[in-house]
């Protein structure tokens, strides 16, 4: 038992990339270079995650990602996060932030981008647009001044 992560062999597991362990079932981090790869636009903003990438017929990725604005932490995510959209010429990045989505209408996340047959970006997330509310109470928190 390699964990579907390595190949057994006589005395052990000889395991993929990415894994080790015994059974390699731990993932085998690197250090980032965050200049380099990935979205970074601290300290102009807070956390970000769920980056979702798509690549146009010109070449160029996007990625739509969920951000919290205002400088807020965690635990303002349901009145603060934003979606943003950001472009880079490689999969790996670096993405270069080109705004918020949906006006910039906080309380907004989770989103999936996908192309359509037509070729259309197609994007479902979870949230609220110009004012219908699924989960928040509309107040928006300033967090700037710590």
């Amino acid at each position: 038992d390699c964990s579907y992560n390595g190949n057994c062999i006589p005395g052990g597991c000889a395991c993929f990339d990415g894994w080790h362990g015994d059974k390699c079932g731990k993932i085998a981090f690197q250090a980032v270079d965050k200049s380099v790869i990935g979205y970074n636009r601290l300290p102009d903003s807070s956390a970000s995650w769920g980056g979702s990438i798509v690549k146009d017929d010109a070449g160029v990725w996007h990625m739509w990602a969920s951000e919290l604005v205002n400088q807020c932490g965690l635990n303002s995510w349901g009145r603060n996060s934003a979606i943003v959209h950001a472009t880079a010429t490689e999969p790996e990045g670096p993405y270069t932030f080109k705004g918020r989505i949906l006006g910039g209408s906080p309380m907004a996340f989770e989103s999936r981008v996908t192309r359509a047959p037509t070729g259309e970006f197609v994007m479902f997330f979870s949230g609220k647009v110009n004012g219908n509310v699924i989960v928040n109470d509309g107040i928006v928190c300033d967090c700037s001044t710590g």
